[in-house]
């Protein structure tokens, strides 16, 4: 039942309500809301755990939002445009970012994250082709666009939430949920790399404040 609802509302939810949320404004706006469920997991784990959140934890968060507020919107608010329906799906979004994050914890203590990853993209896989067949409209695509479609699915999908699932093995929900504001610090290293796009002032300052709450959470507590 675990599983199913890890399908469903987690695994699949994201990727299918980031698009939307992206949709019905843009990236930016898609990527800071999708972050705000690290806010939520920390609610949840006091909520559902009776676990409230280190000084660390909660110093981490509030850099890491600032961060990547910064890093996606390059310090410019008119790079959030959020009408009542992206706000809707973002929150859906966050939420679904936090279950992503939090109900696979109880799954890894009885199944590996292969088994794991594997059903979940097997079921809403079979949900998708439900709602919209793959074999219907099925676009035209060159070699480049089937190379660039096979990277997404075994590296942008397949490979990154295993590496993500797994790490839950080793690091609470928060602080997995945490290093994930990495993401648009890698894609914005990425666009400097491969696209030769430049960094401003705020972008730079956004990807310290990210990297800094490695530190934050490697700070260990002085025992009395």
């Amino acid at each position: 039942m675990i599983l199913l609802c890890y399908a469903i509302f987690g695994l699949s939810a994201v990727q299918y309500l980031y698009l939307l949320t992206t949709r019905a404004s843009n990236a930016a706006t898609s990527t800071i809301m999708q972050s705000l469920g690290t806010v939520i997991i920390m609610i949840l784990t006091v909520i559902v755990y009776h676990q409230a959140p280190t000084i660390q934890q909660g110093v981490a968060v509030i850099v890491a939002l600032i961060g990547t507020w910064l890093l996606v919107t390059k310090g410019d608010l008119t790079h959030l445009a959020m009408s009542p329906k992206a706000f809707t799906l973002g929150l859906c979004l966050a939420f679904a970012g936090a279950l992503q994050t939090m109900l696979p914890v109880k799954l890894q203590e009885k199944f590996s994250t292969f088994v794991i990853i594997g059903w979940a993209m097997i079921v809403g896989g079979v949900i998708f082709t439900c709602i919209h067949p793959f074999w219907v409209d099925v676009p035209h695509l060159m070699l480049g666009g089937i190379l660039g479609v096979a990277f997404i699915v075994l590296f942008g999908t397949m490979l990154s939430f295993l590496c993500f699932t797994s790490s839950l093995r080793y690091v609470s929900a928060t602080t997995a949920g945490l290093l994930d504001t990495f993401e648009p610090l890698s894609a914005t290293i990425g666009t400097v790399v491969f696209l030769h796009t430049s960094f401003n002032l705020y972008e730079t300052i956004g990807g310290i404040l990210v990297l800094s709450t490695v530190f934050i959470l490697a700070i260990r507590p002085r025992k009395s």
